[in-house]
């Protein structure tokens, strides 16, 4: 530590005691070693504390010299230029490495160098250690030691720097994965949607296995990617082992929020909703959460799974949050799908009425009719049948309504009513009506596809679920 004190510059050694309490045994200490660099540890124990040194009392001045040795490399790092990131793990050890050479101190850079490559092999950090065997080898030249040593140094450094190269380069492949990864299941995503997408290519990774680790997240993250439900969720989980671990994979904390959000997608795919639900909760309540980039769609994808658990109060929590954003037109409509599903399901009529529209003539005539039939369930909610056998009337009349693919959603509806009314006055037809009611709702999920997963829909098949029980 004396040679760390020492060293520095008069400007610099003024400002790093005026940092010390004048009072204090730190700020005695740096005096003498500064006024008397040869002083023994005796010689300062003794004018510290009074009296003699010995395995008793050792302890006092090691605690005393450990406290300052921290102060003074805190200092050293903090006013030093490097050339490495401060969120590196070795960040610290590298940087007083790299001012000790510029003081000519070769011993003590080694014995920086030599920790800070510890922490970046700890890490699995490849190109942590490629930037430390460049100060390695500054150690190498400007040390004292014999040519037969140098030599096996250097010959050492190079086997180093080509083991730690081919494992950047595994991670950077793993990267290429990736990158493929995404891709295929972009091209995976469209075939479903877009019949005349003729993209048929696999996907098949090129990083089979690296003692990188970062080439290993990479190779799980990849194959999470390539893959469906519970392997994709093996995989994904693989990767977040790695992260664990690692400080040197570039948005650390958006990887793992990255990596968790697929995983929450594919159990909500699954059908296992709750475990989805938890996993979105874990990265809602995320420090970082507010910084990520894919927040929106995170919010967005929790809010369907919300809704699918019939969470809908918590669910328009989120989506109160998501309206104050910016989003593209087509996640409006959906957002705007979900708050009318959670005011239907909730049976809250005032604010469902305030968010449909009063003035319907402007839209085309599938919206149009697909509005009024959300004014029919308005109506239903509120036990007026007679306005909502208004509103299919008005629906069956709309011009060019038989050219939309709302036919059997209107005959779903003419059936419900009928069947609604039955119960509700007691007629005797009413069991004969339920059946056939259930007949319907079956052919429409069955042959009719296209609007089986519609808010309207939804609601009749509820409705009908309810009416089968009473």
């Amino acid at each position: 530590m004396i040679k760390l004190l020492v060293n520095l510059s008069h400007f610099e050694y003024d400002e790093f005691q005026n940092q010390l309490n004048s009072g204090t045994n730190s700020y005695k200490i740096t005096r003498l070693m500064k006024t008397h660099p040869e002083i023994t540890k005796d010689e300062i124990f003794k004018r510290i504390f009074k009296k003699k040194r010995n395995q008793t009392n050792d302890h006092l001045l090691r605690n005393e010299l450990s406290i300052l040795k921290r102060k003074l490399e805190s200092f050293i790092v903090k006013h030093a230029q490097s050339d490495v990131s401060e969120n590196n793990i070795y960040y610290s050890h590298y940087t007083l490495g790299q001012w000790c050479i510029k003081k000519g101190l070769t011993e003590l850079a080694s014995y920086y160098c030599d920790k800070a490559k510890k922490l970046a092999g700890e890490v699995d950090s490849a190109r942590g250690l490629l930037q430390i065997n460049k100060l390695r080898l500054q150690i190498i030249q400007y040390s004292k030691s014999d040519y037969h040593l140098k030599l096996r140094s250097l010959e050492e450094l190079r086997s180093d720097h080509i083991h730690y190269l081919k494992n950047l380069v595994a991670e950077e492949i793993g990267f290429a994965d990736f990158i493929e990864a995404g891709a295929y299941k972009l091209a995976s995503n469209l075939r479903k949607t877009d019949k005349s997408f003729k993209n048929t290519q696999d996907f098949k990774t090129n990083v089979e296995s690296s003692k990188s680790k970062i080439a290993s997240y990479y190779h799980f993250k990849s194959l999470g990617y390539s893959q469906q439900g519970k392997a994709a969720i093996e995989q994904l989980n693989k990767a977040l082992l790695i992260l664990q671990e690692q400080t040197e994979i570039h948005n650390l904390d958006a990887e793992r929020l990255t990596c968790l959000s697929a995983i929450a997608m594919e159990y909500a795919l699954l059908g296992e909703l709750k475990k989805s639900r938890e996993t979105y909760r874990s990265i809602i309540i995320n420090s970082s959460f507010q910084f990520f980039a894919a927040r929106n769609a995170v919010l967005f994808n929790y809010c369907t799974t919300l809704i699918k658990l019939k969470q809908y109060k918590e669910a328009l929590v989120y989506i109160e949050q998501l309206e104050k954003e910016e989003l593209e037109p087509i996640v409006q409509e959906r957002i705007y799908t979900m708050k009318c599903n959670c005011y239907i399901f909730l049976e809250d009529v005032k604010k469902l009425k305030s968010i449909l529209p009063q003035k319907l003539q402007s839209y085309d005539v599938s919206v149009r009719a697909y509005y009024r039939f959300l004014f029919t369930i308005y109506y239903l909610i509120k036990d007026e049948e007679e306005l909502a056998e208004r509103e299919l009337v008005n629906i069956k009349n709309m011009k060019g309504f038989n050219e939309t693919d709302y036919t059997p959603l209107l005959n779903l509806f003419e059936k419900y009513v009928e069947t609604y009314t039955a119960r509700k006055y007691k007629e005797k037809q009413y069991i004969k009506l339920l059946k056939q009611l259930n007949h319907q709702v079956d052919v429409l999920r069955e042959h009719h596809k296209q609007i089986s997963e519609l808010l309207p829909v939804m609601w009749i098949e509820q409705k009908t679920a309810e009416l089968n029980k009473n």
